[in-house]
């Protein structure tokens, strides 16, 4: 059917053909249109009516229409259109006030590994060989399971692991060798869609539908991108991670991307992951894998925890890293073995010897002699002031130890104190004798 336009004059004279004659009768009786209004909206007339196929609408239909017709006409032509609804975008952005964000109740945050790994997109990062693979893996196996990973009971939670320099031979050799509980809740992929491509990210986003994971592990980052890629070019290396940083905001997970570090290492886990510092900022958290004087190291830092330097051993029968302890005390712990071996072979010893003996400065000999006199581990002696020097400390382990005796201040108008003590090689007068000793062995107790 041929649709006709009618115009508002042939409306409103009435020498339209009888069909148009009848929209027209219609329109007009349902309230009238003034020569005036019609005049206004000509076009919106032009354009909106057309009677054929007014005609052919049902009557409840053609009355709805010609009230919204009606409505429109008499509509002032000044009167500015109304602002148009928001669209799904906008509605998404929410502004909020200092006030709103200060009295929100906002959950407790998600850890992967409580103190260590909190949700959000991380980074574990070290040179080549150094046994990144099995730290990643014994990781899943425990998220998996809800088992324990360094020390820390985990929740149990799905993980998939996107293994891309593995093959189903090795994964499957090393789970044997960490005796892995066979319903642990671990999927793997050994190929994936770039991630650097909406097909791959569309494909995740799926995985991430169906099985819920609480941890996604993707080894090696530089093999789960298609192309050339410039790790030091800011903007491409954020074109990457954005998006998965945002899928692990969002869904309250964690995503570990296993990668490496640069050819000269500074100790920094931030700065020492390979590429640009526009690429580490990126992450949530970052983990370095380090060897150094002989002791691999676990150096976490993230924007949620506290930095944290762990000492780690692998263990070559399980297949597993374990924790030895923080370093900070793995390292005092090394030194006071080192101290306690000196004074078994030399007896008593000074700062200065110490300080020599373990190549390290008087500043940091003395105290961690002093520290170790003070947790009851080795004990100490003054001698008395010189007129070459000052006083000096002699430090000697508990069994040899004699009472740690203080310095005595001369007397004005003597030259010194008479009488000597052989047994505490710290002379002092006879009459302060008794009552020195007695303070002293209290003081001790």
């Amino acid at each position: 059917m041929t649709q006709t336009k009618i115009s508002s004059d042939e409306c409103a004279k009435g020498t339209a053909p009888w069909g148009h004659q009848e929209a027209a009768r219609q329109m007009d009786a349902l309230g009238g249109l003034s020569n005036d209004i019609v005049a206004q909206n000509q076009q919106a007339v032009n354009t909106a009516l057309t009677p054929d196929s007014l005609l052919a609408l049902p009557d409840r239909a053609r009355e709805a229409l010609l009230q919204e017709l009606e409505a429109e006409f008499r509509r002032a032509p000044d009167e500015p259109d109304p602002p148009p609804a928001p669209s799904g975008g906008q509605e998404r952005y929410k502004r909020w006030t200092l006030a709103e964000i200060l009295t929100a109740e906002l959950p407790e945050p998600v850890w992967l590994v409580p103190s260590l790994l909190p949700a959000g997109l991380a980074s574990l990062c070290g040179r080549p060989k150094l046994g990144k693979s099995f730290l990643a893996l014994q990781l899943a196996v425990a998220v998996g399971s809800g088992g324990v990973f360094l020390n820390q009971r985990v929740e149990r939670g799905a993980v998939l692991y996107i293994a891309l320099e593995d093959y189903v031979r090795r994964i499957k050799d090393r789970a044997l060798k960490m005796a892995a509980q066979a319903d642990a809740d671990v999927v793997f992929y050994f190929d994936y869609p770039p991630l650097n491509t909406g097909e791959g990210l569309a494909f995740l986003e799926a995985d991430l539908d169906e099985l819920h994971p609480r941890l996604v592990i993707v080894d090696t980052l530089a093999r789960a991108v298609s192309g050339r890629v410039d790790w030091n070019d800011v903007g491409a290396t954020t074109a990457i991670l954005a998006p998965l940083q945002r899928l692990a905001q969002e869904r309250e997970i964690g995503v570990l991307t296993l990668d490496h570090h640069g050819k000269l290492t500074t100790g920094d886990a931030i700065d020492d992951i390979l590429g640009s510092t526009g690429k580490a900022a990126v992450y949530d958290v970052a983990l370095g894998l380090y060897r150094a004087d002989g002791r691999m190291t676990l150096k976490i830092v993230g924007r949620e925890l506290e930095p944290k330097e762990l000492v780690l051993e692998f263990d070559g029968v399980t297949g597993c890293w374990q924790l030895v302890g923080d370093a900070s005390e793995v390292v005092t712990s090394e030194r006071e073995a080192q101290v306690l071996d000196l004074l078994a072979e030399m007896g008593e010893v000074d700062t200065a010897t110490v300080a020599r003996e373990l190549e390290i400065s008087e500043r940091g000999a003395r105290k961690l002699l002093e520290r170790m006199r003070e947790a009851g581990k080795i004990s100490a002696r003054i001698l008395p002031a010189s007129k070459s020097g000052g006083s000096k400390r002699l430090y000697a382990l508990r069994n040899n130890a004699v009472p740690e005796v203080p310095e005595v201040p001369e007397r004005s108008g003597t030259s010194g104190t008479s009488g000597t003590s052989g047994t505490s090689g710290t002379t002092f007068s006879q009459q302060q004798d008794m009552d020195m000793w007695d303070m002293l062995t209290a003081e001790i107790a």
